[in-house]
This record gives C-alpha cells, sequence and structure tokens, in this order.
C-alpha cells in the first residue's frame, strides 16, 4: 500500500565519500580538468572542470574556470560559472559567476554574486557567460 522510497545521499555526504583525485595545498594547474571521480582541489586552477561524480573545493582552493558536476561543495573561492545538481556554499565560500542548480543551499556568511537559473532538472549544458551589470 506505501511504497518506500529510498533517499539519496544529500551533498553534504559528498565530503565522506573517497575521494581518489586531488590537487594540493601549493598547486597551481593551468588547464581543463575532465572525469568520472571525485576531485577536491586545495590548489589553484585555471581553466574548465568537468567531472561526474562531484568536486570539493576547500578553504585555500581557488578555481578560475568554469565548473560542471553533479554535486559540488565550496569552501574556497571560484571565478567563473558552477553547472550542477546540487551545490552547497559553506560559510568561507565566494563565488562569482553565474549558477545552474534544482538544489542550494546557502551556510551563513557563504558570498555568491552572480545570477541564478533553477531549473526543476538542471541541464548538462555548460552556462553561458553572462555579464553582470554594476552600479
Amino acid at each position: 500500500m506505501f511504497k518506500i522510497r529510498k533517499e539519496k545521499p544529500s551533498i553534504s555526504k559528498l565530503d565522506t565519500m573517497p575521494i581518489t583525485n586531488v590537487i594540493g595545498q601549493g598547486m597551481n594547474f593551468e588547464g581543463n580538468i575532465s572525469g568520472e571521480n571525485i576531485i577536491k582541489i586545495d590548489g589553484n586552477i585555471t581553466g574548465n572542470i568537468d567531472v561526474k561524480n562531484g568536486l570539493i573545493l576547500s578553504e585555500n582552493g581557488v578555481i578560475t574556470g568554469d565548473i560542471t558536476s553533479e554535486n559540488v561543495i565550496v569552501y574556497g573561492k571560484i571565478n567563473g560559472n558552477i553547472c550542477a545538481k546540487e551545490l552547497l556554499l559553506k560559510k568561507s565560500a565566494v563565488v562569482n559567476g553565474n549558477i545552474e542548480t534544482t538544489t542550494l543551499e546557502i551556510e551563513m556568511g557563504g558570498k555568491y554574486n552572480g545570477l541564478l537559473k533553477m531549473p526543476e532538472i538542471a541541464s548538462p549544458k555548460k552556462l553561458e557567460n553572462t555579464k553582470l551589470h554594476t552600479a
């Protein structure tokens, strides 16, 4: 009579999943990154990132480029657009760019400057770079 729905793991559990790819603190990387597995970034990236399962940007991490992933947790700074199914901005996060996501959580203190699009189903395409008008 009743159906039991299995809930998908919340994005906050991304922090507890095994991470096989790490760009360490003090590392600088220029170029695009793509792959399937979760990646944690503690260093500086200049380039676009397209990873399927998830991305964690630590407090010391800085990304200058666009991000596409199912799940994204941001503690650090992003100068670029984010397209993700689920996005969590922690209190230390700073995002300067546009966001497209179906689920967005921003902790008190997290900063976001850009346009937000929240479709019912996240588009797999990357956001177009839209210039923001400031007064």
